[in-house]
């Protein structure tokens, strides 16, 4: 089952030039099918959805995992910023990220995907089901 993330704008364009390959989360969706479903992606303060990432793998990782700077590449992100986001969690999930369908602007919204609100973590799209895009 898809689920959608919120992320600030410039993770969002860095998905989509294809600099961001990985996403970083503190969870792992229970009934997220690896390499069939993904993320729809949605613009922190919007409800505007601006792409639908397949996650091809998911990489369990323990919180106090060694940093690079490739690491940090993939993730477009700074090592403060993963250093902050991981504190205090026993284990991090990095998400491959996979074919990356955009949207134009305002072409699909939280309420097409049947959800009420930008999501701290992730919310389950009751409407999509595997690789719909």
């Amino acid at each position: 089952m898809n689920v959608v993330i919120t992320l600030p704008k410039q993770l969002i364009i860095a998905i989509i030039e294809g600099t961001k390959t990985f996403e970083m989360r503190k969870c792992r969706p229970k009934h997220m099918k690896v390499g069939v479903d993904g993320f729809f992606v949605v613009e922190k303060g919007t409800n505007r959805i601006h792409c639908w990432c397949r996650v091809d793998e998911i990489q369990t990782v323990s919180g106090l995992f060694s940093l690079t700077k490739e690491t940090c590449k993939m993730l477009a992100v700074s090592k403060e910023y993963v250093d902050t986001y991981r504190s205090n969690a026993k284990f991090i999930y990095l998400w491959r990220i996979g074919k990356v369908k955009r949207f134009e602007d305002g072409a699909v919204t939280l309420e097409d995907l049947v959800v009420d609100k930008a999501p701290q973590s992730f919310a389950y799209c009751p409407l999509s089901f595997g690789e719909s895009y």
